[in-house]
């Protein structure tokens, strides 16, 4: 199977050149029944990576812009009065689907941001009393824009936040691999995405479950989450959401790796994208420090444990 996840990460290399990481994180999100953040300015290819991204696999596809005036019928959809049946009719809105961008979510007020809770939370939306159920490849790719740089912006809650296993930012890539996109651009090559079948999908979420997390690793993990939840500065902590997402997470960049078992190395690396963005920190000491460098300091000062693959 990993021969085959080898290749679909390839072919997505193809358009979303220099993105290694990003691939990696929204691929273990996917096979690990989470939903993703995408975070940049406008114009660094978060959309470009979420569209070949669905293209990659033979799930179904679709895309809401957000804007401030939309409303959670347009995402969820809404029963209408039929004047030729004289009944009500249920008519799904975008969100029936596999996978799912939302573009720009920070644009859509909270009335409409709340509508996905549900969704995310539970894999299943409640449209006038009647529970509809999403399928089992349901899958949220947001987008957003730095709040602080533009106007007509709403910031997502922490609940929200909390829904996304993981939040990945965006960097601009170095010089020399943006002449090789300009060079890519050129040629205009079109996506040919190999074809990932849902049992393929299935069969690599059993492995990725069947990764080895050693029990001094386990303790590890909760003894950072435990340092966050008492550091003086944090003001809204982890959930038990996010910890056991970030297990998931762990699991699953162990396997991108080609190993059957994690490493402490593995768990220093995800945490910043799965914690980074649920920890949120006291308004009075907001000058001084943020989530990340208080997360960071708590991965630096926490013993890292000897542990056995065996």
């Amino acid at each position: 199977m990993f021969e085959e996840l080898k290749s679909l990460r390839k072919q997505l290399l193809l358009n979303n050149v220099g993105r290694d990481l990003e691939i990696d994180l929204l691929l273990i999100s996917f096979l690990q029944k989470g939903h993703v953040l995408l975070e940049s300015v406008p114009g660094c290819g978060k959309t470009m990576l979420a569209k070949s991204f669905s293209q990659a696999l033979d799930l179904t596809y679709k895309r809401v812009q957000c804007t401030p005036d939309l409303i959670p019928s347009d995402v969820l959809g809404l029963k209408f009065y039929n004047p030729v049946k004289t009944d009500f009719e249920l008519k799904i809105g975008p969100i029936y689907t596999d996978i799912l961008l939302m573009d720009e979510i920070n644009r859509a007020n909270p009335r409409t941001q709340s509508c996905l809770l549900e969704a995310m939370g539970e894999t299943q939306v409640t449209i006038d009393g009647e529970q509809i159920s999403l399928g089992e490849h349901f899958f949220v790719i947001a987008t957003q824009n730095p709040v602080e740089s533009l106007q007509g912006t709403f910031p997502l809650p922490a609940a929200q936040l909390d829904r996304f296993m993981i939040k990945i930012p965006f960097s601009y890539l170095p010089i020399n691999i943006e002449k090789k996109i300009v060079l890519l651009d050129r040629k205009s090559t079109s996506f040919q995405a190999p074809h990932i079948s849902k049992v393929l999908i299935s069969e690599i979420q059993q492995e990725i479950d069947q990764v080895k997390l050693d029990d001094s690793l386990l303790d590890y993990i909760l003894e950072i989450v435990s340092k966050i939840r008492n550091h003086e500065s944090v003001k809204v902590a982890i959930s038990t959401r996010a910890l056991l997402d970030l297990v998931k997470v762990v699991k699953g960049w162990a396997y991108f790796q080609n190993r059957t078992y994690v490493t402490p190395d593995d768990i220093i690396k995800v945490c910043p994208f799965v914690l980074n963005h649920r920890v949120a920190i006291s308004p009075e000491v907001l000058l001084y420090t943020t989530s990340a460098e208080v997360i960071k300091e708590i991965l630096n000062e926490t013993p890292v444990p000897i542990f056995s693959n065996n």
